[in-house]
């Protein structure tokens, strides 16, 4: 249902406007591979493909983080928190941040406001404050959204959050 619901979400903002490229010509939206219990969003992956959008997923190096495509099963690997990534060694072609029109982000819970909290690595914060500009969706379950939650100066929040019950447009004034 969370799948269904976010293809949905990122089709609406096609349709309206929202984003700043379309599919098609190598526009992407990234997705993240669950772990933790995080809401599992890999069934979107086929749909997005289908609907003309490359799909991204973020590695990791060192305190940063970059988004990649992998077309092939054998340009992947375990990276470095035990989570299957793209790997630019066999092939996995970064992907211009420029040509991101979504970035989906997992989490540990959200707020209506859009403020997120992870598990404290930071890596979605420092990507955001670099300048990037998609769309930011936060998928959780229902029960992971909050009313309040600790935010410091470099939190960076999201613009929606889909949840199994429906899709919350946060009032982030971003």
């Amino acid at each position: 249902m969370i799948c269904a619901r976010l293809v949905a979400c990122v089709a609406d903002l096609c349709r309206t406007g929202r984003l700043r490229v379309s599919p098609g010509a190598g526009a992407a939206v990234a997705l993240y591979q669950a772990v933790r219990g995080e809401a599992d969003v890999s069934g979107a992956a086929q749909a997005l493909a289908e609907a003309g959008w490359r799909v991204a997923y973020p590695v990791t190096d060192g305190p940063r983080m970059a988004f990649y495509h992998a077309a092939r099963p054998e340009a992947w690997r375990t990276g470095r928190f035990g989570i299957r990534e793209p790997n630019p060694e066999a092939g996995a072609e970064r992907v211009d941040p420029a040509r991101l029109a979504v970035v989906v982000v997992p989490g540990v819970a959200f707020t209506a406001r859009g403020d997120r909290l992870g598990y404290g690595g930071g890596y979605y914060d420092r990507w955001f404050a670099e300048g990037a500009a998609p769309v930011r969706i936060g998928v959780c379950f229902s029960c992971q959204l909050a009313s309040w939650l600790p935010v410091d100066a470099h939190d960076q929040r999201v613009d929606f959050v889909v949840t199994e019950e429906g899709v919350v447009p946060c009032a982030c004034g971003r």
